[in-house]
């Protein structure tokens, strides 16, 4: 199910986790999407990530991200 906003910037509808999180679509945040669909927003140099399966926490560069 997807769940459809409206930007709070430009007003232009957007798809939450697709194109746009909560605070705006992804234009006009300067957001940028890896090939997971994961969010990287400007200033983000690198996400530390939590495997659901218990897995040790490790973390992820930008540069590792778009390559």
């Amino acid at each position: 199910m997807s769940v459809k906003a409206n930007c709070n910037i430009c007003g232009k509808s957007y798809v939450l986790g697709v194109n746009g999180i909560i605070d705006g679509c992804d234009a006009c945040l300067g957001i940028k999407r890896d090939a997971q669909g994961n969010y990287w927003t400007p200033e983000e140099q690198q996400i530390e990530w939590y495997p659901v399966d218990g897995g040790a926490p490790y973390i992820e560069t930008r540069e590792e991200a778009f390559r």
